[in-house]
């Protein structure tokens, strides 16, 4: 059984088209700078210093979760219930680790049915519309320098791989930086939905 997790994970982290994803290094949190305190960074509808106005970011607001860069030195954000942009040279990383590392909190998600996964460390808390599952150890990581874009993760009794692409929620006009695939070895059950970062 152990063998047939281990394959399971493999096949994965390896299955066509996969590997040909560009490397990202997103989601990452980032820092406010350079903004003066009486004044906020604005967020855009688009790109532009001439979208529209949708929210803002005090001058010393922290770990701000970036999910996109534009080409034109812009970053995407979350706000409320939609996604917009902020200058980029108005921020800084927060912190050096990547989303990938055991040291990196997530939250997963997903609809229909609706149920959430927290990712601490070696553990995992799955919450579905049927109540709390007890905690989850996680027993293997699929991180590989060859493959930053992906994670696989292996539990007892399921496996889950998460990929840095852009993923929406459904329910929002939200952007997230990662998606996720949960799949459990009987029952034919499985779930796909979006991460963030844990503040």
């Amino acid at each position: 059984m152990r063998v047939a997790r281990q394959l399971l994970l493999l096949l994965v982290l390896t299955l066509p088209g996969l590997g040909a994803a560009r490397a990202q290094d997103l989601p990452a949190f980032y820092d406010v700078i350079g903004v003066a305190l009486d004044d906020v960074l604005n967020i855009r509808t688009g790109p532009s210093a001439s979208s529209e106005i949708i929210g803002s970011l005090g001058p010393t607001e922290r770990a701000v979760e970036v999910v996109a860069f534009s080409g034109g030195g812009w970053a995407q954000v979350n706000t409320a219930e939609r996604s917009g942009w902020v200058s980029a040279r108005f921020l800084v990383p927060a912190r050096q680790w990547s989303w990938r590392s055991p040291e990196t909190a997530l939250t997963c998600f997903g609809t229909e049915p609706f149920w959430s996964l927290r990712i601490d460390g070696d553990m995992a808390q799955l919450t579905s519309p049927d109540g709390t599952a007890p905690l989850m150890p996680i027993l293997g990581r699929g991180a590989s320098a060859s493959r930053p874009a992906f994670l696989g993760l292996q539990f007892d009794g399921a496996v889950g791989f998460i990929r840095a692409e852009a993923c929406s929620d459904g329910m929002s006009d939200r952007n997230y930086a990662l998606s996720i695939g949960l799949v459990w070895f009987t029952g034919g059950r499985s779930l796909s939905g979006c991460c963030s970062l844990q503040r």
